[in-house]
C-alpha cells in the first residue's frame, strides 16, 4: 500500500496540481493513517469517507467552493458502483472534479460496464489507473466523452505507466503523446459530429425560410440589424472548421425571457442547445449553469500599436525605443 499512496499523492500534487482531496475506500485504519499523515507532509487536506454499507448520499455530497476538488475511489470497493451512479446522475465528471479511480485487478471489462453510459463531457478530467502485478507500475489512461447527446462514443486513451516505490513516484514511459498537451487539446476535434447552436434573429420572423434567415446572417450590408447576432453567427464559422463538425441551428426571436429562462438562454440552460451563437451577458444566475468557452482556450498575447508618423515614413527605432505616445493606439 506504499506504493499506492505515493502514487496518489504524486498524481494530485505533480500531475493535477490541487491540494484538496477527497478518498473514497474500504481500507484499515493503519493504512489510512499511514495515507493522512503522508499527505498531511506534503500540506495536502484530505477527508475520508468509507464505502460500507451504510452508506448514504445527500445533495451536497461532493460539493465545494474551491476551483478544483479531487476525488479518489478504489473501484474494487462494495459501494463504488453506486458512487460512479450518482456522479454521473449529478454530472460530477466535469472541469471541477479531479477523478482518480483506481482497479488493482486490470479487469478492463470494468470500464465498459461504469462509464460507456456515463455522463461524461469534453472536460471531463478522469484518470483511470490500474496496477500491473508484474511490473509492480501503475498504468494511466484518460477517459472522456466529447457528447453523448451528440453520439459521440466514450474515448480511452493510454496514458504512461509510473512506477513508485516507498519514497517518490517517476515516470517510467508514455504510452502516447497525451502528455505533449493540455486534455481539451487532445480532445478539440469533433470530427462526425453535429453541434446544437442556439441563435438570436430579431429583424426576420422566424417563420421566415431556412434559407433566407441564413442568408440574413452572413450578409454585410445593414450591420445595424442584429449587430450582435450576425457578428457571433458569422464570428462562430471558424470554430466550426476549426472543430471539424457541423451545427445545426436553432433560432430564437429573443436573449432570454428573464434572466435565465426563455429563448436562447433558456436552450443552453435546458440542454437544448450546445453552444450559443449570440453573445450574452454574463451575470450570476446564469453562470450557475453556463460557462464560457474562453474559460478553457489558449490564448497567446499580443500588442498592436500604430505609427504616429506617416506610414509612407517608415518605421524607425525611436518608435520601439520611446514609450507609447497618447498618438500610438493600443490594445493587448
Amino acid at each position: 500500500m506504499l506504493q499506492l499512496h505515493n502514487f496518489i499523492l504524486y498524481n494530485f500534487i505533480h500531475m493535477a496540481k490541487l491540494s484538496h482531496v477527497f478518498i473514497l475506500h474500504c481500507w484499515s485504519m493503519d493504512s489510512l493513517a499511514h495515507l493522512a499523515t503522508l499527505a498531511q507532509s506534503k500540506n495536502v487536506f484530505t477527508q475520508f469517507q468509507p464505502l460500507d454499507s451504510s452508506l448514504h448520499f445527500n445533495d451536497n455530497f461532493l460539493n465545494h467552493n474551491i476551483l478544483k476538488l479531487g476525488v479518489f475511489l478504489d473501484i474494487n470497493c462494495n459501494q463504488s458502483d453506486v458512487v460512479l451512479k450518482m456522479a454521473s446522475a449529478k454530472r460530477l465528471y466535469s472541469h471541477r472534479y479531479h477523478w482518480l479511480i483506481y482497479d488493482s485487478t486490470m479487469d478492463f471489462s470494468q470500464i465498459e460496464t461504469h462509464f460507456k453510459e456515463a455522463q461524461l463531457f469534453v472536460d471531463t478530467d478522469l484518470t483511470y489507473v490500474t496496477h500491473d502485478p508484474n511490473t509492480e507500475n501503475f498504468i494511466l489512461y484518460d477517459l472522456h466523452n466529447k457528447g453523448r447527446q451528440l453520439g459521440a462514443k466514450l474515448n480511452i486513451t493510454a496514458d504512461r505507466e509510473i512506477n513508485c516505490n516507498e519514497r517518490e513516484c517517476r515516470v517510467k514511459r508514455y504510452l502516447s503523446d497525451l502528455h505533449t498537451r493540455n486534455l481539451l487539446q487532445h480532445r478539440k476535434s469533433f470530427t462526425g459530429l453535429t453541434m446544437r447552436a442556439t441563435a438570436v434573429v430579431t429583424a426576420l420572423p422566424l417563420n421566415s425560410s431556412i434559407e433566407k434567415i441564413f442568408e440574413f446572417m452572413e450578409a454585410k450590408d445593414r450591420l445595424y440589424l442584429d449587430t450582435y447576432g450576425r457578428l457571433g453567427y458569422q464570428a462562430r464559422q471558424p470554430l466550426r472548421d476549426m472543430l471539424d463538425c457541423k451545427f445545426k441551428y436553432i433560432f430564437r426571436d429573443r436573449w432570454s425571457d428573464g434572466n435565465a429562462t426563455g429563448g436562447m438562454i433558456g436552450d443552453l440552460i435546458l440542454d437544448v442547445a450546445d453552444l450559443a451563437i449570440a453573445p450574452f451577458i454574463y451575470s450570476f444566475d446564469r453562470g450557475i449553469f453556463l460557462q464560457p468557452l474562453t474559460k478553457f482556450s489558449v490564448f497567446r498575447e499580443m500588442c498592436m500599436f500604430r505609427n504616429p508618423r506617416s506610414v509612407s515614413a517608415g518605421l524607425s527605432a525611436t518608435e520601439f525605443l520611446q514609450p507609447f505616445s497618447g498618438g500610438v493606439w493600443l490594445t493587448f
